[in-house]
């Protein structure tokens, strides 16, 4: 019986999932076209000064989002978190370390910027925001060999009716059976479903047993 190689052990013992998750789109409330007979003068100029307030802040979201399509695809923040501690954008409790247990469960948080937002119809004709995003990891030991690369993550797609900015990943790779001690080097590509622009970022860990204090 042929015995497996490094690479294949690994292969088999390594899987990963992907997660993205978006914020709530802030919403506003619309005003009454028509006043209420009741209404006074200074509901009046409330109404107008939240008019001009809304209408001032779309202008400087249109001027952010513009300044978005010139951005390069890039994760401006990555770091291990505590698997399944999410809660939502910037909402997670950290990995005290770059240092992980036989058989413990890696999870990368990220938050990418410059994606697309790739105009979409509904049934209705109405115009949304498609997002894809997807994800592979390579890992090598710390001489560079290659020892598993997931790939088979199904891609992530979020339509909305707001070109969503505010969205973070995370990145999980769980050791079915646990890696031997050493140094490892995991390599994250982030992929831009609709561009194809991708992001590669370098984590080096270290897989050791933790003494008990």
């Amino acid at each position: 019986m042929r015995s497996l190689t490094i690479r294949e052990k690994y292969a088999a013992v390594a899987a990963a999932s992907l997660l993205v998750v978006s914020l709530v789109p802030i919403s506003f409330a619309q005003l009454s076209p028509a006043l209420p007979p009741t209404q006074t003068n200074s509901s009046v100029m409330t109404n107008s000064t939240n008019l001009a307030n809304t209408t001032d802040f779309e202008s400087a979201r249109q001027q952010y989002l513009d300044a978005w399509n010139q951005t390069e695809f890039q994760s401006v923040f990555s770091t291990f978190i505590e698997p399944y501690s999410e809660q939502g954008y910037g909402v997670y409790t950290d990995h005290p370390s770059d240092v992980f247990s036989p058989g413990d469960t890696i999870t990368l948080y990220l938050e990418p910027v410059g994606f697309s937002h790739m105009p979409v119809l509904d049934e209705q004709g109405n115009t949304l925001y498609q997002m894809n995003l997807t994800a592979k990891v390579a890992i090598e030991d710390d001489a560079g060999n290659l020892l598993a690369t997931i790939e088979d993550l199904p891609p992530f797609e979020l339509v909305s009716h707001r070109k969503n900015t505010e969205l973070y990943m995370t990145v999980t790779v769980t050791q079915q059976e646990p890696f031997p001690e050493g140094a490892y080097r995991l390599t994250y590509e982030i992929g831009d479903g609709q561009t194809g622009e991708t992001i590669l970022l370098t984590k080096d860990i270290r897989v050791a047993q933790t003494v008990s204090s």
